[in-house]
């Protein structure tokens, strides 16, 4: 099991040196390390860092999960990008992405649909607004001992500025417990733009895992 999840984590970055000077459909990956702090049952916290590659952006991600009902899961969160156009100016960005997530168990499925409105404060460009919804589907594998969880998932943008839907993403992942307290999660999405031809990504995270003592 250990040694495909690190072919898992190697392939996404040999795809994407050999395909990122295509022309017709650029592909890249973002490495997300971070850690996850459990406060509470109702409590959760990450901090990621991130790097894209070939693009020269970089990301601080700042969430937390606030469980406010059964079904609902409250989930505001700080995106901070810096990113180095071909021009050479570095462009810095502060987001705020707050989100409701609606959770549905059914046995080992979970349905969740995750509504978000993503505002991005830019430097020298205009500020844009998005709203986004991502419903996905996952399914747990529990008796095993890593715990592998597969997903699909659809999601549409929204852009307020313009009053149109301009991005679809259709995606498919795999999450483990590769250690005792480090997880992972690795997705390849196929995105589609109004405008342009699109992208190919994957994200590649890992988790630290922390929890305050006597917390299950």
């Amino acid at each position: 099991m250990k040694h495909i999840i690190i072919l898992a984590v190697i392939c996404p970055a040999l795809i994407t040196i050999g395909f990122a000077q295509r022309e017709s459909r650029p592909t890249f990956a973002w490495y997300l390390p971070g850690v996850s702090y459990k406060h509470s049952p109702s409590l959760r916290f990450t901090a990621q860092v991130g790097v894209a590659t070939p693009q020269t952006t970089n990301a601080i991600w700042l969430q937390s999960y606030i469980r406010a009902g059964k079904y609902i899961t409250l989930n505001p969160a700080y995106l901070y990008l810096r990113s180095a156009p071909s021009n050479g100016t570095r462009l810095h960005e502060h987001t705020l992405m707050n989100s409701v997530i609606i959770n549905v168990p059914l046995k080992n499925f979970l349905i969740d649909d995750r509504n978000m409105v993503w505002n991005r404060f830019r430097q020298h460009t205009d500020n844009i607004h998005f709203y986004r919804n991502r419903l996905r589907v996952g399914y747990s594998f529990a008796k095993l001992p890593q715990h592998p969880r597969l997903y699909v998932y659809d999601e549409v943008f929204y852009l307020f500025n313009t009053g149109s839907w301009v991005r679809n993403r259709v995606a498919a992942g795999f999450a483990c417990d590769l250690f005792q307290r480090f997880n992972i999660d690795i997705s390849y999405v196929r995105q589609a733009e109004k405008g342009t031809r699109g992208m190919d990504i994957f994200f590649i995270m890992g988790f630290f895992q922390l929890k305050r003592k006597g917390v299950e």
